[in-house]
């Protein structure tokens, strides 16, 4: 399910995407890499609010760093600078306790256009 989704989204054709990912969730709700797949997919098809509904869905399920990166950059990108810090302060603090890939950090930096 979800590795279809995947070739759809790459494929360009997200609107597909984000149907396959909504089937999959509907056959397990709590299917988190879903979310994530999701919320990429509408990131890239411009609908960045229901790209925040999805993040956040994952997150709920499992408090994945990359998760949490990808919701930082579609909260820039709604506008909602203040929360996409604060949840970038929170991964910052995360790194204290358990491994963070430079990459989630690269992408939440990258979404709130820093370098």
């Amino acid at each position: 399910g979800t590795d279809l989704g995947n070739i759809l989204l790459y494929a360009k054709r997200s609107d597909e995407a984000i149907a396959q990912f909504n089937k999959v969730i509907a056959i397990d709700p709590k299917f988190w890499v879903a979310y994530w797949y999701l919320g990429r997919a509408y990131h890239a098809n411009g609908k960045y609010k229901e790209a925040v509904e999805a993040y956040r869905k994952g997150l709920a399920l499992n408090d994945h760093p990359y998760l949490k990166a990808l919701l930082i950059r579609s909260l820039a990108k709604t506008g909602a600078r203040v929360e996409a810090l604060e949840l970038l302060d929170e991964l910052q603090a995360d790194s204290t306790s358990r491994y963070i890939p430079s990459s989630a950090f690269a992408l939440a930096y990258g979404g709130l256009g820093e370098k």
